[in-house]
């Protein structure tokens, strides 16, 4: 990843391969942060919550 390939959030999710796919996170465990992962997401987390373990402390 060149650093000047990213300059902003639009860029990153714009460039970034695969595509990015965003979900918002749990209010009371992610503050409602946007979540951005290039993943199948009920693959790696195990369900379908936008939720997971140490979310609370990066929100």
């Amino acid at each position: 990843m060149n650093r000047e390939e990213y300059r902003t959030l639009a860029d990153i999710k714009e460039n970034w391969q695969p595509a990015l796919q965003e979900r918002t996170g749990a209010p009371m465990l992610l503050g409602g942060i946007s979540v951005y992962f290039d993943f199948e997401w009920r693959h790696v987390i195990g369900h379908n919550r936008t939720a997971f373990r140490r979310g609370k402390s990066l929100a």
